[in-house]
Order: C-alpha cells, then structure tokens, then sequence
C-alpha cells in the first residue's frame, strides 16, 4: 500500500508539472484564437492548484504552512466555467468576454470570500488549531452539492453551445466532417464522466477506506492526465481545430428586396441544376456565391428566407436527386451504392444513407429495388 500511495504522489506531482507546463504554453500561444488559449491555460492551472494543494497535506507541509491548506478550493469552482467560456469561443466567432460573463463567477468568489472570513483572516496559531480540529468546517458551506449543481448545469450548456454551433455551420458548408466540433464534443463527454466517477466515488463511500482512497486517486489523476494529453494532441496535431467558424451575420439590416430575392433564387438554381455546383463534395458557401456572383450573405439570407433551408440541406437536396436519378436508372445497375456516394457528391457513407432516409423515407438499397421491381 505504501508503493501506490508513493506512485499516488508521484503521479500528482507529474500531472500538476505538466498542467502547469502547458498552461505556460497556451499562454504564449501567438496564432489561433488567444482568448480561447487563456481559458484553457485557467482551467489547467485551477487543477494543478488543487494537485498541489493536496500535496501539501499529504506531505503535512500545512502545519508549517497554514495558508497553503485552503487556497486551491475556490479553484474547484473555476473548472466549469472556464470549460464552458472555451466551449463558446472556439465556437463562436463573435465570442467577447463582456463584463455581465464575470458573473460566472460569483461562484469562485463566494468560495473565496467565505474561506478569508472563515479562515484566512485569523492568525497563524488559530489557523493551526482550526486544521487540527476541523473546526473550518460547515455541513451546508463545505456540502459538495454546489459543486454537482454547478456541474451539472454547465454540462448542459456545454453540450447547448455545440447543438447551436453544429446548427449555424450549416449555412455555410455542404460537407461538415470536417468542421464539426466533434473532438470537442468527445472530450466534453469524457470529463464530464470523469467528474461523474469522480463524484460517484465520494457518494457511493468507494473512498472510505485507505486502499479505496488511494487506488481511486490513482485512476483518477491517471485519467484526468490521459485527457489533458488527448486535448494537447488535437492542438499540437490538428491547430485548425482551435479557429473559429466565421459568423453568418443576420438579416434585419439587409437591402434585399422580394424581387430581388426570387431574383437571386433563380440564379442559385441556374448554378446548382446546369452546373451540377453539388458534385463538388467540398463545396462552400463562397463557392456558390462566386460562381452566381451574388454575396455570400444574401445567398445564405435566400435560402434561409426563400427556400426555408439551411445551405448544408440545400446542397444535400440536389445530391439525393441525383443519388436517386443514378438507382432507378438501368445504365447504372452495375455501379455499387458507394460509387453513386461518391458520384452524386457525398463524401460519407454514413450521412448520405442519413440524408437519403431523411429525404426519401426508405434506404437506398430499399429504394433500388423498389424502382427495378
């Protein structure tokens, strides 16, 4: 027992170096988005605090030290907030950090403040008594059930933003596997598990005993390491990531007049039907709009007000026709479904048969046999 709970130490000590490595790192990061970097180098340095801070009890370095026994808590309420302002800047162009976001913060502040009165502000000797008899604690200020709450909720915002930012890139791009935030989403769910086992092993008493405490540290601090790494790869590997998606601007000032919509309508179709514009897998926004010389903005503006669909669906549409021009026609009955994938635009297997279901009702093998029957 005493190698792991030197291991234990050991593996604290390497987490809180690293963290504290690549904090410093994102902090003078100079290209993507900088102030989604300082979130992401807040919330390394929150868990590294708290590493520490554990470190010096287990080392009884806060008998000599009083003040370094509480000082990460107020930490412990920074974690969500900084994962969810980073959520929303690597997801939104327009992103800001405006004052009324400080009041994400009152949590922090709360904690911070109720520790100086309740324990900072005495002297040395009071605090050395106040840790040897507990007397710091509280069963409603100390409950950890804020901090579930808080979790809880930011989760779910969390997860909002993503549904919104998957909504909004599909005015702009017909293919989007490569613009999804799905990394994001991934690593999201995975911390959130994390604090769920990390919460469960406290209600369910997995750490009331040495060994439970001591094995569940482990495998706590080894996987919270895992997923600090897994998110360096994804900025060290793929640094395009970590850019924002450009904001599709509304259209309560726009000078689009009804006649010059269905004017703009009949040019998009002229590109998309004569030209066959959507065989192009990656085909964007920009592109359409330079090809039917119209805007982007007023593209993205017709087809949302005119045509009541997103670019991403509208595209799509085009490739379902010809997806299904392909099956029902005999010249093609030697052509796998795949090769008519491929051929009518998609460059997914799995969201053409999602589109094509969506579209048609039925999959496309289905509909094959349907039209040869």
């Amino acid at each position: 027992m005493t190698d792991c709970t030197e291991l234990l130490k050991i593996l604290k000590f390497i987490s809180a170096a690293l963290l504290i490595l690549f904090s410093v790192f994102f902090l003078n990061l100079k290209k993507g988005n900088r102030l989604s970097h300082r979130f992401l180098a807040i919330f390394f340095l929150s868990r590294a605090s708290i590493l520490l801070t554990m470190l010096f009890w287990e080392y009884d370095l806060v008998l000599k030290m009083p003040n370094l026994a509480y000082l990460s808590t107020p930490f412990l309420f920074l974690y969500a907030p900084m994962l969810f302002f980073y959520t929303d800047s690597v997801t939104r162009s327009d992103f800001r950090f405006t004052p009324v976001k400080l009041l994400h913060l009152i949590p922090f502040v709360v904690r911070g403040s109720i520790l100086f009165f309740r324990y900072y502000r005495y002297d040395f000797d009071t605090k050395l008594v106040m840790l040897q008899t507990g007397a710091i604690y509280h069963p409603v200020i100390s409950s950890p059930i804020w901090l579930y709450i808080q979790n809880g909720v930011y989760m779910v915002a969390c997860f909002t933003l993503l549904y919104h930012y998957r909504q909004r890139i599909k005015d702009n791009f017909s293919a989007l596997e490569k613009l999804r935030r799905d990394w994001l989403n991934y690593l999201l769910i995975l911390f959130f598990i994390w604090k769920g086992i990390f919460i469960s092993g406290y209600l369910y008493g997995i750490v009331d005993t040495d060994a439970g405490y001591t094995f569940f540290q482990i495998f706590i601090e080894f996987s919270f390491l895992i997923w600090v790494c897994l998110l360096i790869y994804k900025a060290l590997e793929f640094p395009e990531l970590f850019r924002t998606l450009p904001e599709v601007k509304k259209y309560q000032t726009s000078p689009l007049t009804d006649s010059l919509i269905q004017n703009y309508q009949q040019r998009i179709e002229i590109c998309m039907r004569d030209e066959k514009l959507y065989l192009n897998p990656s085909l964007t926004l920009k592109d359409l709009a330079k090809e039917a010389g119209i805007p982007a903005r007023y593209i993205s503006q017709v087809l949302n007000e005119s045509v009541r669909q997103k670019f991403y669906d509208y595209v799509n549409r085009y490739r379902i026709e010809e997806s299904k021009r392909q099956l029902s026609d005999p010249a093609s009955n030697g052509k796998t479904i795949l090769a008519i994938i491929y051929d009518a635009g998609f460059n997914s297997k799995s969201v053409f048969h999602s589109a094509f279901k969506k579209h048609v009702g039925m999959t496309p093998c289905e509909y094959r046999l349907l039209q040869h029957s």
